[in-house]
């Protein structure tokens, strides 16, 4: 093998190594993107949770909204779904638990 070939050879891998470097990157960047998305969705999720409780109970405690912004997401949809059923602060919790 020549020294030119070697150089070609050598080039050609620093070239692959650099195309998945770039594609770890920007998948990375991707996959952050998809977790700030998600946060957003999460507080808006919160945000209107507590504004229609707001509106049913009349009064939301700090102690409430404080629970429902530690809430696993899956908790938050069952508010969401029972939240007719829903006639103080008790039953928010319940709903929680």
């Amino acid at each position: 093998m020549t020294n030119s070939e070697e150089l070609v050879i050598r080039l050609e891998k620093e070239e692959s190594e650099e195309i998945k470097m770039c594609e770890v990157i920007d998948s990375y960047a991707r996959e952050r993107e998809l977790q700030g998305i998600k946060q957003g969705m999460m507080k808006e999720k919160i945000v209107l949770l507590i504004k229609l409780l707001k509106q049913k109970l009349g009064h939301v405690s700090k102690e409430l909204v404080m629970q429902i912004e530690v809430s696993p997401e899956d908790k938050l949809d069952q508010l969401t779904i029972k939240i007719f059923n829903v006639e103080d602060e008790e039953d928010v919790l319940e709903i929680l638990s």
